[in-house]
């Protein structure tokens, strides 16, 4: 079906069924397509057998969603949930929901968007749906109250919300600690430092913002200039980490010009085109961290280097910012820099900052790199 595979598709269900015609799945399978091609009374012949082969199957609630019969599809609701245990499961909280927005039932929608928030505080698909319904309803104002209000009180659970929140609400924890990227390439070039190496990165810039609860956004800032084919080949395919989003991923030319990478489905990583010597590649994405199961109520941050053995860092910036109460432990190695210590608005923002690191030439027999590296 990915790939629109409709017919052959079709054809496999079809000929598994001579051999099994009353599987449950492949009944599902053949309805689901009929779904997507419309059939719709085929859909629902399918449907009913599903029934018929399994009372607890949702497929005759789903047809009657689609063909917009929601009376009967309430109806068809209550005899699934009376299959249930007697209590508030997630799931039945959001078809009721789902359903009543069909309905344009505007008080039963509020009252299930409160149930849900009241029975599963931690949900951020709940508080995106109430924030959504409270959107549409163009009350902004009491949107962006229920996502600060969420942030506040549930910021493991509420992490991945954060960028939906810059909309609604205009804040983003690490909105104000993002750099320009054209800054950092004329400061560059205008210092008139040089790296003959095959290729540099001029910034390498990391922002982690801790939470109360231990969880943490975490910023990465680079800008890196080609100066190699070797270069070329390393920097042209770039692959965002798991969990993270992206903010900007672009080729600059000599001249200023940005270019875009095109996106295509399916591919892990993403290629930048056109890239030659001279250009530099600078991208910025954000990795929402949870809380530490095993350290409640802490949080232990990964190392930063401000030095390696193959690649010179004109640039090196780790920004820390943690609740002013936090107690805080830095455990420094190798001649790494000494933080400038500031607070701000309640918060303790920590400064680290080296510039024009030069690789570092390995020694036999030394100790292991991480000790001895900034």
């Amino acid at each position: 079906y990915e790939r629109n595979g409709h017919e052959q598709a079709d054809r496999v269900i079809a000929e598994i069924r001579k051999l099994v015609p009353d599987a449950c799945p492949l009944l599902e399978a053949e309805m689901r397509s009929a779904l997507r091609r419309t059939r719709s009374a085929r859909a629902w012949e399918l449907a009913e057998q599903l029934v018929s082969c399994d009372a607890r199957s949702n497929a005759r609630y789903s047809a009657l969603l689609r063909l917009r019969r929601y009376r009967e599809a309430g109806e068809e609701l209550e005899r699934l949930v009376a299959l249930e245990p007697r209590q508030d499961h997630y799931g039945t909280l959001l078809a009721r929901l789902e359903l009543y927005k069909n309905l344009g039932d505007s008080q039963l929608v509020e009252e299930t968007l409160e149930r849900l928030r009241t029975l599963y505080p931690r949900s951020d698909s709940a508080l995106l749906e109430h924030s959504d319904w409270l959107l549409a309803a163009g009350r902004r104002a009491e949107a962006a109250e229920l996502l600060s209000n969420a942030f506040r009180a549930e910021p493991d659970a509420t992490l991945q919300l954060r960028r939906v929140g810059l909309l609604v609400t205009g804040e983003h924890p690490l909105e104000r600690f993002r750099v320009d990227g054209d800054r950092i390439i004329e400061r560059f070039e205008a210092s008139g430092r040089g790296y003959d190496q095959p290729q540099v990165l001029v910034y390498d810039y990391m922002v982690v913002r801790v939470f109360a609860d231990g969880s943490a956004l975490e910023l990465i800032h680079n800008v890196y200039k080609v100066q190699s084919d070797e270069a070329i080949d390393d920097l042209g395919e770039f692959r965002l980490p798991d969990g993270a989003y992206l903010l900007r991923l672009e080729t600059v030319k000599p001249d200023g010009k940005r270019i875009q990478p095109d996106f295509i489905a399916g591919k892990e990583t993403i290629s930048l085109p056109g890239l030659v010597r001279g250009d530099y590649v600078e991208y910025e994405y954000i990795r929402p961290l949870n809380a530490p199961d095993g350290f409640p109520g802490g949080f232990l941050g990964d190392r930063f280097y401000f030095r390696s053995f193959e690649v010179p860092f004109d640039l090196s910036h780790l920004l820390l910012v943690v609740p002013r109460e936090l107690p805080l432990i830095v455990d420094p190695r190798g001649p790494a820099p000494v933080p400038q210590d500031r607070f701000e608005q309640g918060l303790r923002i920590l400064s680290f900052r080296v510039e024009g690191s030069t690789p570092l030439a390995p020694e036999p027999l030394s100790v292991a790199a991480r000790e001895l590296i900034p």
